[in-house]
């Protein structure tokens, strides 16, 4: 079990932050975001294993609730046509990409923000 650092890019108004070779036993480090966001959008892609990919936020460092797509249903992102991506309905100070479930996963997770200033 690893917990598994993010790098973040730059490119203009938009942040990639970028989650490399999550397997089913690692956590993914949380971010901190501090900024007025104004849409956000969390994609996984590799070998899935049969995994799922959440992800919570919370107002601290140890983010508590699973955040939300439009609709109001709990992020939950698979290995299925159309589930591999997901936009959030909003995004709190601290997230964190939640791995679950399968066998030898290896996926890449992006979580992108535009920024509004």
């Amino acid at each position: 079990m690893a917990t598994i650092n993010y790098t973040i890019t730059r490119k203009g108004k938009w942040w990639e932050i970028f989650w490399e070779t999550v397997t089913e036993s690692d956590t993914c480090q949380p971010v901190y975001i501090n900024d007025n966001i104004s849409d956000a959008w969390l994609e996984a892609t590799g070998t899935w294993g049969g995994a799922t990919v959440g992800i919570d936020g919370g107002d601290d460092s140890s983010p508590a609730h699973a955040i939300e797509d439009p609709t109001g249903t709990a992020i939950s992102l698979s290995d299925v046509a159309d589930s591999r991506s997901a936009a959030l309905r909003d995004v709190p100070p601290y997230v964190q990409p939640v791995p679950a479930g399968g066998t030898s996963q290896d996926l890449d997770i992006t979580l992108r923000l535009r920024v509004v200033n």
